[in-house]
């Protein structure tokens, strides 16, 4: 078990990183659906959202295999102590499938984009929707440890 208190500077910085790359991409994405037809048909792609959307989406695929590369090799904090031992494993569940979507998700649509792979692309959108989602279930996590258990896991997380 860990004895860290809270995350390594870098940790924090790539979390709160990944946040806005993430949250930018997902409302910047409608329309990429009909770029990726047109770029793959060999149409000229109009409008500019594939202009954004593709760099920022390999450099959160980048982003996210750091964070894993340091998470595995500086670890992480201890759970929060004083809640149920089984919303710690949630919590744990909840992490890993974030790096699952994180990384396989921008893989699908790099992918899709750059080598034609249809099927993974059309896996692309549910899984960051599905990512998406979860945000509000690790939000919320993380305000009933601040509000009602009381414990200040928040600042694990402040720089």
């Amino acid at each position: 078990m860990s004895s860290k208190t809270k995350y390594a500077p870098t940790q924090i910085a790539l979390h709160w990183v990944i946040v806005l790359l993430f949250y930018f991409n997902y409302f910047v994405s409608e329309g990429m659906g009909r770029a990726n037809y047109q770029h793959n048909s060999g149409q000229p792609v109009t409008g500019s959202v594939a202009e954004w959307h593709i760099p920022v989406g390999l450099a959160l695929l980048g982003l996210m295999i750091l964070r894993l590369f340091l998470r595995l090799r500086d670890g992480v904090p201890a759970p929060a102590q004083g809640g149920d031992p089984r919303f710690a494993k949630l919590a744990e569940a909840l992490h890993w499938a974030f790096y699952a979507l994180l990384i396989l998700g921008p893989m699908a649509g790099a992918a899709s984009w750059f080598f034609g792979m249809r099927s993974l692309g059309e896996l692309h959108g549910p899984m960051m929707s599905l990512a998406f989602f979860l945000t509000f279930a690790h939000i919320g996590a993380a305000l009933y440890h601040q509000f009602w258990l009381k414990d200040n896991l928040i600042a694990r997380m402040r720089a």
